[in-house]
């Protein structure tokens, strides 16, 4: 294996550093727009299906997946 860091480990980084900061954002700016888009994307959907669970759903699967 190389020591010099290939393309994608480069990328790789990148990408985590990204998601570290949009994680760690408290501007609160997606707690504000989420439901606003939410509500647009359920009334704008093309199928009966439900676009998204229900919160308490996804807080368990989260918590579950940490």
């Amino acid at each position: 294996m190389s020591t010099i860091p290939s393309l994608q480990e480069n990328r790789n980084a990148k990408a985590i550093k990204l998601l570290d900061e949009w994680l760690s954002d408290q501007s609160g700016y997606d707690e504000n727009v989420w439901p606003k888009l939410k509500k647009l994307i359920e009334v704008h959907r093309l199928s009966a299906r439900k676009q998204f669970w229900e919160s308490s759903v996804l807080r368990l699967v989260f918590r579950v997946w940490h």
